[in-house]
C-alpha cells in the first residue's frame, strides 16, 4: 500500500495542502523525486468528491465517491491518486496511505471492516508531484443490529451555581451501555466532551452518540442562589452611654452564614452594649459568597444635643482633619473633648475646650486634627456638665489616604514619657521643634538636624495636660500638633 507518512501543512500557491498527497506519491515507484527547484509552475483548485456516507457491519460495501465540483488550473488535463487512513483526521498524527490502482476522478471503495476516511489527490497531465487534494470523505461502519433501546444517559450535577453571578456550575455527562467510543452534543455553543468545565446557571442538554450511532439524551437544570440581603435593625445609644445595639438578619445565598464585625466587634450576628457610630459587618455563606453593610448606631439623649452637619469631617491639605459641630441650647459650665480613634472603640483625647455659652442659632465650634493617621480615623464630641454628665455625640468617621497625610505625624497620643515625631523622610533641611503648655509658655525645644527622620520628645517630667506641639521648618508654614500628657 506505501510507506507510511506523517501528515502535515504547507502553504502552495495561496492553497493552504496536506503533503500527504506530495509524500504518498514518492511511494510509488513510477512518480519522479520530488524537487521544490522544479515545482509545477500552475495555480489550480481541488475541486470536490463526497459526500460522507454510513455502511453496516453486516452490508460494508460503500457507494462510489462522486466527483462534485472538478478541479480547475491546469489546460491539458488532471491525474488523480486517491489516498486513505484510519485514523481521524482530527488526531495529531496521521498516517495516511495510497489506494493501488485509484487513478480516476471517481473512486468505488472495497468492502470496509472500520471506518475510514479518504481524499483525492490532483495534479496536472506531465507534473511530477501532486499539488492540490480535495475534501476528506467520512465513510462510517457502524453495527446497525445493535440494540439501541439500552442505550441512556444521565447528566450529574456535581456542583450548582455557588453564588449569584458567578459561573462555576460542573455537569458531568454519563454514557449508560452503548459502545465506546462516545461523542457529545451539547445545546450550548462552545460546549464539549463529557465536562464541559464551568458553567453558568441555566437549562442544559447532552446527546450522547456511541460507536454504534446509538443516541440519548439527558439534560439537567443548574440555578443559582439569590444575592445575600443583609437587614438589620439599630438601636441607639442612650445618655448613659454603651448600651446601643443591632440586629442582623441575612437571606439569599446559601446557609449557614458567618459573621465578622470590623475593628474587632466579634462574630454573632447581634451587637450589644455599644457606643454610638458607624459599624460595618460582612458575611459569609457556605459557599464563601461575600455581603457587607454599614450601620449607623445614633445617639438618643433628651440633655444636650451636638449635631454634626453635612460635611462637618473633612480633611484640609492646608489644615488637616476638620471638625465642625453645632450645640443647641449650650448651658453655662460646659467642657467638650475632641476625641479620636482608629477603631470606634478606644478614644484618644485630643484636645479640651470650654463652652462659649447659649447662641440663638447654636453654638458652633470647629477643630483641626493637624496630623491625622493613614487610614480610618474616628472623631467624636464628648460633653461635660456638671448636671448632667457626659454626653457624647455619635463618631464621624473619615479615611485618610497616604498620598492627603501631613509631612510629620506624632504618636504615641497620649504620651506618658516620650513621643516621637515622625517626619516621613529625611529633613531635607534643619528643623526646630518647640513645646509649649495649654498657658501658652514654652516649655521644651529640639534643633533636629538636616537628614533625621524621628525626633525623640522627653515629656516624663512634665505634668499631666494639653500640650502644643510646633515643627517649624525653613521657608514652611510650621506644623501645630496637640499632645495629652498623662501620668
Amino acid at each position: 500500500m506505501g510507506r507510511k507518512i506523517i501528515r502535515f501543512y504547507a502553504f502552495f500557491q495561496g492553497l493552504v495542502l496536506s503533503i500527504a498527497c506530495v509524500s504518498t506519491a514518492l511511494a510509488a515507484p513510477e512518480v519522479p523525486v520530488f524537487s521544490f527547484e522544479n515545482p509545477c509552475d500552475v495555480t489550480m483548485t481541488p475541486g470536490q468528491v463526497g459526500p460522507d456516507q454510513v455502511v453496516c457491519m453486516d452490508n460494508n460495501q460503500p457507494q462510489i465517491i462522486k466527483e462534485i465540483l472538478p478541479p480547475t488550473g491546469s489546460p491539458d488535463g488532471y491525474e488523480f491518486l486517491w489516498i486513505y487512513t484510519t485514523t481521524p483526521p482530527s488526531a495529531p498524527t496521521v498516517v495516511w496511505y495510497p489506494v493501488n490502482a485509484a487513478t480516476n476522478a471517481e473512486f468505488l471503495p472495497e468492502p470496509l471492516s472500520v471506518t475510514t476516511w479518504f481524499r483525492r489527490c490532483a495534479r496536472p497531465v506531465g507534473c511530477d508531484v501532486y499539488i492540490a487534494e480535495s475534501n476528506i470523505v467520512k465513510i462510517e461502519v457502524k453495527d446497525c443490529t445493535a440494540d439501541c433501546s439500552t442505550f441512556t444517559a444521565a447528566l450529574e450535577i456535581q456542583q450548582p451555581v455557588t453564588c449569584a453571578g458567578n459561573a462555576d456550575g460542573r455537569l458531568r455527562a454519563h454514557p449508560e451501555g452503548g459502545k465506546a467510543p462516545f461523542s457529545y452534543a451539547w445545546n450550548h455553543a462552545g460546549l464539549s466532551g463529557a465536562d464541559p468545565g464551568f458553567l453558568l446557571p441555566g437549562d442544559y442538554a447532552v446527546t450522547i452518540t456511541d460507536a454504534n450511532g446509538c443516541t440519548a439524551t439527558a439534560t439537567a437544570s443548574l440555578t443559582e442562589p439569590a444575592p445575600l440581603q443583609i437587614e438589620f435593625e439599630a438601636f441607639p445609644e442612650s445618655c448613659a452611654g454603651h448600651d446601643g445595639a443591632v440586629f442582623v438578619t441575612v437571606s439569599g445565598g446559601t446557609p449557614p452564614y458567618a459573621y465578622e464585625w470590623g475593628n474587632g466587634w466579634g462574630n454573632a450576628p447581634v451587637l450589644e452594649g455599644i457606643p454610638a457610630g458607624y459599624y460595618v459587618v460582612w458575611v459569609v455563606d457556605a459557599f464563601g459568597c461575600k455581603g457587607a453593610t454599614e450601620i449607623l448606631v445614633s445617639k438618643k439623649c433628651n440633655s444636650l444635643q451636638i449635631d454634626f452637619g453635612e460635611n462637618d469631617v473633612e480633611y484640609n491639605p492646608s489644615e488637616g482633619v476638620i471638625i465642625r459641630w453645632v450645640v443647641e441650647n449650650e448651658r453655662p459650665g460646659s467642657l467638650y473633648l475632641v476625641e479620636k480613634s482608629r477603631n470606634n472603640r478606644d478614644f484618644e483625647v485630643l484636645s479640651s475646650l470650654n463652652g462659649i455659652g447659649f447662641k440663638p442659632e447654636g453654638t458652633h465650634y470647629k477643630f483641626c486634627d493637624r496630623a491625622p493617621l493613614p487610614g480610618a480615623n474616628f472623631y467624636r464630641i464628648t460633653e461635660i456638665h456638671p448636671a448632667t454628665g457626659k454626653v457624647i455625640a455619635p463618631a464621624q468617621y473619615i479615611l485618610v489616604e497616604n498620598g492627603a497625610l501631613a509631612d510629620t505625624t506624632v504618636y504615641p497620643n497620649p504620651v506618658v514619657e516620650s513621643a516621637f515625631l515622625d517626619f516621613r523622610k529625611p529633613l531635607d533641611a534643619p528643623a526646630l521643634v518647640r513645646l509649649f503648655n495649654q498657658n501658652g509658655n514654652p516649655v521644651g525645644q529640639w534643633e533636629v538636624p538636616a537628614g533625621i527622620l524621628y525626633q525623640e520628645l522627653d515629656l516624663g517630667q512634665l505634668p499631666s495636660g494639653t500640650y502644643q506641639v510646633f515643627v517649624e521648618k525653613a521657608d514652611e508654614r510650621p506644623e501645630v500638633f496637640t499632645v495629652l500628657k498623662a501620668d
